[in-house]
């Protein structure tokens, strides 16, 4: 149809981040759980950056890592996703309980409020099937809105290089 053809993308700016137990604590390996934050305006993209520089500066061990005190002090004008399936949440849904996974989820809406978004994936895989429907229950109950994503890094296949 060559009405959609003539709409722009537009582009949505933020980072997916390691967040781990503690940034600071180098004794053992912990990459933690991936977590996307979206800039909701300048602000939001400027805290995104702090936090990103503070994970390549104070956090790095094996991987750039930000924890949960940092996002506290830079959650301003964010947007924060639950993740996929090594998300905080979905993990916990499939290796910990559902108990602590909801445990978490409520620890994201204290923080986030209506700035937090339930990440939903579909690729067929039987994990996540599982996790989308702890998932999806957890958001009703909650009533914390859902997002559908997938992981999209560029536009046009020429760009893959790049990225």
């Amino acid at each position: 149809d060559n009405e959609l053809q003539k709409k722009p993308l537009k582009p949505v700016i933020g980072c997916e981040f390691f967040v781990c137990e503690d940034m600071n604590d180098k004794s053992h390996k912990d990459n933690g759980y991936q977590i996307v934050l979206l800039a909701k305006n300048k602000n939001g993209y400027l805290n995104i950056a702090k936090m990103s520089s503070k994970a390549y500066v104070d956090g790095f061990y094996y991987v750039p890592r930000i924890d949960k005190k940092l996002i506290q002090e830079f959650k301003e004008d964010v947007i924060v996703l639950t993740g996929n399936m090594y998300g905080e949440v979905p993990s916990k849904i499939l290796n910990i309980g559902e108990n602590q996974a909801e445990e978490a989820l409520l620890w994201w809406k204290e923080e986030f409020g209506d700035d937090l978004y339930v990440e939903i994936m579909r690729h067929g895989q039987e994990d996540e099937d599982r996790a989308n429907e702890v998932l999806i229950s957890l958001s009703r109950k909650h009533n914390i809105k859902m997002v559908a994503t997938n992981n999209t890094y560029y536009v046009h296949k020429e760009d893959a290089n790049a990225h």
